[in-house]
């Protein structure tokens, strides 16, 4: 027998401790002895090192550690034995898998590739923090392992959980067999335990192993219960078609409605990506005035298409899509009575855009379609765009010294079955110039040429001998808009408090011919019109092309920035529009109305990273009275969350006649109440005094959500108020859950 004790110390292994390299020439005599199936050696390094030439086998003690390929074991006591080519090891056990993984044991029974074998008190920690412990363990070859009473588990086992050194949940299997090739733990007689008390039982169950790419499988469900549909759960199903391709489906089985069938498609190809979705429900008819007709039942579905393609050119890029929902329901409120969303108004959009690489040039094509979901909403006056053209083209002059010239084309065919409809044909061509005077002063000159051609359908009712009848008038119209502005700015720097400060005074002088709207001219897509901080200096502030802010102005305010410290960014705007004549078109909403428009204040922050803060304010330009106010806010800290939405309006600013409610709050605050567990309040609501026949509550309700690290529970109430047709006022409570990495 031949024994060689250790001479030297070195850290060979990452597995956190320091091991003793026996003398080289020993290693060298034992690793040649063996070339096998990968033709990789056997690398054997210990405290001591015995040979026994008889037996031809290897006895190696103290911080053993064994190397073949990407396999290493880390032993007490490690014998190897080349005739029967078999490992066996003892004492505090450690294999180190080639994908990361780590298992421990008291005892192994290898064959000489580490692959086979018998392991006695295994356990397994993977890379992602999984437990998994059994009493024994087979191992048929590299990727398949045999467990007995099995445990497994995500969740961490320490005395700080809510039952000391109890697992939240974990899953135990009389039997169990770990496929790393298939990605799979197929488990029989298996059930899972929360807190340790055994929840559900199953004969078989399968779970994708550690690290597993996505498969097909049953997603985590969803229990809901509802005073108008009953209780309800969820359980999807998960279809991996292809790496570019999945699919899900689901059921929603309710006590007190018909089951709801949901599906999901996804695509995602070398060029783009589309997804189709929807789902599908029986339900009773509703008459006229919201009450069901038991006997009656009709289909009920909704559609969501998306779909987005990029084809590339040498100098431009061109996108083809389409963005549409659809829902079948007489009475509209499918969305809002099974929850999927909250719109009032669905859109269908089908594009091609032609863009440059520089974003200067563009052809912008778009067939739009409209479907309505409010009450009075009806489908043959809903409108409809076949087709809407918008181009643009930019020519820099000489580098832009002397400015840009761009040139806007839009054309619009706008179509109702029943009501007014209108082509359109619009063409700006305007000329941009900036100079930066000696004194500091910014000039920017802006002169534009607008004209537009009109042909409307008008519906017309007239009284033949008391007979109504309906016919259509047809006028066309044109109108032809000059205009020039000169800005003037002039940007003040000083760097104050650790940061820099700019106040920068600001006048916007457009000068124009007044021009009133001809009565066949449809208003569709300038209908909201209003002065605001953020459009105080626009020389036309018209959200779309069918009205124009005309006459000659006078637009002066302040801006003021800060940026530095712990102040991330700082915004301030202050002004007014003087109209050298009056526009009472323009309505009392707008603030343009009078010769001397409301007053303007806008403020913004960003402190730091977690908080952001929105102030507007419109103030009557004689009596400073409030007319509107818009406060934002959003405040994330490390345990606290809050987001805050509240509108003001003066009742002068309503355009109803009967009482309503002219102030609005969405609020939610979230608070980390004890270690990972979160609760939160949400509200939607009206303020004032209570209106007769008028809830002040749209929505609100609470969360209660526990996000550990291996499991995430969410348990939500929701109150409704809304009252339409057949939708009445609804508690609804869920509960959700999720395993991480699963």
């Amino acid at each position: 027998m031949i024994t060689q004790t250790a001479k030297s110390l070195v850290v060979c292994c990452p597995l956190l401790l320091c091991y003793t390299v026996v003398n080289a020439s020993v290693i060298d005599a034992i690793s040649a002895t063996e070339n096998i199936q990968r033709k990789e050696p056997i690398l054997i390094e210990a405290d001591q090192l015995s040979y026994d030439q008889a037996l031809d086998t290897t006895v190696a003690k103290g911080n053993v550690v064994l190397v073949h390929g990407k396999e290493t074991v880390i032993a007490d006591e490690l014998i190897y034995a080349k005739k029967s080519s078999r490992v066996y090891a003892t004492g505090h056990i450690a294999i180190l898998k080639d994908n990361g993984d780590v298992y421990f044991a008291d005892r192994v029974d290898f064959d000489n590739v580490l692959y086979s074998g018998r392991i006695l008190n295994f356990k397994a920690r993977t890379q992602n923090n999984t437990l998994i412990t059994a009493a024994s363990a087979d191992a048929k070859d590299k990727d398949t392992i045999l467990l007995h009473n099995l445990r497994y588990s995500t969740c961490k086992v320490c005395a700080s959980n809510i039952f000391p050194n109890v697992p939240m949940w974990e899953i135990r299997a009389k039997e169990a067999l770990l496929d790393r090739k298939s990605e799979v733990i197929k488990y029989k007689h298996a059930r899972l335990e929360l807190f340790g008390v055994p929840v559900i039982y199953t004969p078989y169950l399968s779970t994708p192993s550690v690290n597993a790419k996505r498969k097909s499988g049953f997603l985590p469900p969803t229990f809901k219960w509802s005073n108008i549909l009953g209780n309800s759960v969820q359980i999807p199903y998960y279809i991996n078609i292809a790496p570019n391709m999945d699919a899900k489906v689901s059921t929603r089985v309710y006590t007190s409605a018909d089951p709801l069938f949901e599906v999901g498609f996804r695509h995602l190809l070398e060029s783009g990506e589309y997804e189709i979705g929807g789902s599908v429900t029986r339900s009773h008819k509703i008459d006229e005035k919201g009450k069901k007709l038991k006997d009656h039942k009709t289909t009920l579905g909704y559609l969501n298409v998306r779909s987005l393609f990029k084809i590339q050119h040498s100098d431009s890029q061109t996108l083809l899509g389409i963005e549409g929902e659809r829902i079948k329901d007489p009475t509209k409120t499918y969305l809002k009575k099974y929850s999927i969303s909250n719109q009032d108004m669905l859109t269908t959009d089908i594009f091609v855009n032609h863009v440059n690489k520089q974003q200067t040039d563009y052809v912008l094509l778009d067939t739009i379609h409209f479907q309505g979901l409010r009450p009075h909403d009806k489908p043959s006056t809903t409108p409809r765009v076949l087709p809407w053209i918008r181009t643009r083209y930019t020519k820099d002059l000489v580098g832009g010294s002397n400015g840009l010239i761009n040139l806007d084309c839009d054309l619009l065919d706008l179509r109702r079955n029943e009501g007014n409809s209108y082509k359109r044909a619009s063409s700006t061509l305007s000329h941009f110039a900036s100079f930066v005077l000696r004194s500091g002063k910014v000039v920017t000159i802006k002169s534009s040429l607008r004209g537009d051609i009109y042909q409307s359908t008008q519906l017309r009712t007239r009284d033949n001998l008391g007979i109504h009848q309906r016919y259509y008038r047809k006028a066309d119209s044109s109108r032809l808009y000059p205009s020039i502005s000169l800005e003037a700015k002039w940007p003040l720097f000083k760097n104050m408090g650790g940061g820099t400060f700019i106040i920068e005074p600001v006048t916007n002088i457009t000068i124009a011919g007044n021009q009133k709207v001809s009565s066949s001219v449809n208003n569709e897509d300038s209908q909201f019109f209003e002065l605001s901080a953020y459009n105080l200096f626009d020389t036309n502030k018209f959200l779309g092309l069918d009205r124009l802010e005309t006459g000659s102005k006078v637009s002066y305010g302040l801006k003021g920035m800060y940026s530095g410290g712990k102040i991330s960014a700082m915004g301030i705007t202050v002004g007014q529009v003087y109209n050298f004549q009056r526009h009472p078109e323009y309505g009392y909403r707008s603030g343009l109305s009078g010769r001397s428009s409301n007053y303007v204040i806008g403020i913004d922050l960003q402190y730091q990273d977690y908080l952001y803060f929105s102030n507007k304010l419109r103030l009557d330009q004689n009596a400073l009275t409030i007319l509107r106010h818009d406060v934002y806010g959003t405040l994330a800290l490390e345990k606290w969350a809050v987001n805050v939405n509240y509108t003001q309006l003066h009742k002068r600013l309503l355009q109803s006649t009967d009482k309503v409610y002219n102030r609005d709050i969405v609020a939610s605050i979230s608070r980390n109440i004890y270690d990972k567990w979160w609760f939160g309040v949400g509200t939607q609501r009206k303020l004032g005094k209570k209106i007769e026949g008028q809830s002040k509550t749209i929505s609100d309700g609470f969360h209660l959500n526990y996000l550990g690290d291996c499991l995430h529970l969410l348990f939500t109430v929701k109150k409704d108020y809304t009252k339409l047709k057949d939708l009445k006022p609804s508690t609804t409570y869920a509960v959700n859950f999720k395993i991480p990495g699963f």
